[in-house]
């Protein structure tokens, strides 16, 4: 009885452990190709990216996954811009690449940046009347 129980585990387990490596196979073959586009995931983005009862709010046109340069995977913001309420915008950024560990991914099931990159920022700064420089 033990036996037979044990067999069926081990068997689930293998199967899953194949499919896992068959899943992250396919993934790597995908981003290998060129980049994933993450668009559902946008809205999630910008709210991360706005400051809670900040004056700007973020607006990201497009979001994607792709691998980075030292072959890990890297999440993309495209064309990010922070925009005030009177719908000026005093910081653009064409593209933010956040590099994400792998380790941390696959073993710790945490997304735990590695690198952050701003990719030509464009910044506006205003001076008021009291001197004072903002954005």
């Amino acid at each position: 009885m033990f036996r037979r129980s044990l067999s069926i585990a081990l068997s689930a387990l293998s199967l899953i452990l194949a499919s896992a490596a068959v899943a992250l196979i396919l993934v790597v073959w995908r981003l290998a190709s060129g980049p994933i586009s993450l668009q559902p995931l946008t809205p999630y983005i910008e709210r991360a990216l706005t400051a809670e009862g900040g004056a700007l709010r973020a607006e990201v046109g497009d979001t994607a996954m792709r691998l980075s340069a030292e072959r890990g995977i890297e999440l993309v913001a495209l064309d990010v811009r922070w925009t005030d309420p009177e719908g000026e915008v005093p910081i653009a950024l064409p593209e933010i690449q956040v590099d994400l560990s792998l380790q941390a991914l696959l073993f710790d099931g945490v997304l735990a940046p590695t690198r952050l990159d701003a990719e030509a920022p464009r910044l506006i700064l205003v001076r008021d009347e009291q001197g004072e420089i903002g954005l």
